[in-house]
């Protein structure tokens, strides 16, 4: 065997042995901000009122589709 041989031989078996988790994790899941926007500025304000005013009429029409 010549040492390229050698070293791709290694790094095919060192690959092989760590590519598996021996002990698999959970994924966490991630926690939701409720209030991302608190509105202290005069453009948040109307930005906040934009978006909450949006999420009204989304889940309003979800109610009427049902």
């Amino acid at each position: 065997m010549t040492n390229f041989e050698q070293w791709l031989k290694a790094a095919q078996e060192s690959m092989t042995t760590s590519a598996i988790a021996d002990n698999p994790q959970p994924l966490k899941k991630k926690k939701k901000n409720e209030n991302k926007y608190d509105g202290r500025t005069r453009e948040a304000k109307k930005f906040v009122e934009r978006m909450l005013a949006k999420k009204a009429a989304r889940e309003e029409a979800k109610k009427n589709v049902k």
